[in-house]
């Protein structure tokens, strides 16, 4: 069953947790996180009724940071920074220049 109000917590078969966030009336809302099944945290991104709405943050497997960057009604919006696996900067890309 579907939580309307309330922390929902999904896990994988080994125990650990997969997805962790609050719903409100049927929705996510607020910061919901996700990781990979070795605890490593994959991403953390701000909801807002249902909606992708503010900062948004995912990491690699190895758990160096993949991407930093912020929503804006559903879709990306502003400048997000992209990472390589070693740390390294990759890019920019400015959404809001699109």
């Amino acid at each position: 069953s579907v939580v309307q109000n309330g922390e929902v917590i999904k896990r994988y078969s080994n125990g650990v947790i997969r997805m962790k966030g609050m719903m409100k009336n049927g929705h996510r809302d607020g910061p919901w996180q996700s990781w990979y099944s070795t605890g490593i945290q994959w991403s953390e991104t701000t909801f807002d009724n249902g909606i992708k709405n503010g900062k948004t943050t995912t990491w690699y497997a190895t758990g160096a940071k993949r991407y930093d960057g912020y929503y804006s009604n559903d879709l990306p919006s502003g400048k997000w920074i992209f990472y390589s696996e070693k740390g390294e900067l990759e890019k920019t890309v400015d959404y809001s220049k699109h």
